[in-house]
């Protein structure tokens, strides 16, 4: 409690997105730009890129991506904001590429200025859909969106990425995560391979003779 230290263990969890602070590479795009290394990251290196959607209707995805039935699956990224006005907002989505039979879209709507996020759903392919966001030094900002899909939703041909509802969206991003579970983990980062952090655990004998709990 209060200032009390503590253990954060984690399950085993995989990012399947590679590589995950490269956005010029495995990423395709319609109107936009995008420079490499622009800002200094969250973890203190200079890898951020900056990306720039340049017109309503403008994205950039990362595309194929696999994905299963009736799996929850947490997709997360870093954001910094660059010009993005007050009141302007940018969206990072999931999208599974079924169609409208199976169409599978979560949503989260982001207002870096203020902070905040929302989310939205599109079709009866997905459920339980929900997005928050983290704030964190030198003013970044984690989005986080959890889903889970339907029996008949998973892919091959699955995509996550970013648009902007109208005019000009120029923002920075760094280190893209999708894993399956219903709710995000610490960053996993990727180069030209999915990685697996393996689950974290902790032993500790004689808590009481030591001292570490009371009777």
């Amino acid at each position: 409690q209060g200032s009390c230290p503590a253990l954060l263990l984690e399950p085993q969890r995989t990012n399947i997105i590679f590589p995950s602070e490269d956005f010029s590479t495995t990423w395709t795009a319609t109107n936009k730009t995008e420079t490499t290394n622009q800002r200094t990251a969250p973890d203190g290196n200079l890898t951020a890129d900056r990306i720039s959607i340049t017109s309503n209707g403008g994205f950039i995805r990362r595309f194929p991506l696999t994905v299963l039935n009736s799996t929850p699956y947490t997709v997360s990224v870093f954001v910094k904001n660059d010009t993005i006005s007050s009141g302007n907002t940018l969206r990072f989505w999931f999208n599974n590429n079924l169609g409208s039979t199976n169409a599978a879209e979560a949503r989260a709507i982001i207002d870096i200025n203020a902070g905040s996020v929302t989310s939205q759903s599109v079709g009866a392919g997905i459920s339980g859909v929900s997005a928050s966001i983290t704030s964190l030094a030198n003013a970044w900002y984690r989005v986080q969106l959890t889903f889970t899909l339907g029996a008949t939703s998973g892919n091959t041909s699955a995509e996550i990425g970013f648009d902007a509802p109208t005019a000009t969206r120029t923002f920075f991003a760094w280190g893209a995560q999708l894993e399956q579970g219903a709710y995000p983990t610490t960053y996993i980062p990727t180069t030209n391979a999915t990685a697996t952090r393996l689950v974290d655990s902790f032993t500790r004998n004689n808590i009481y003779t030591n001292g570490l709990i009371s009777a």
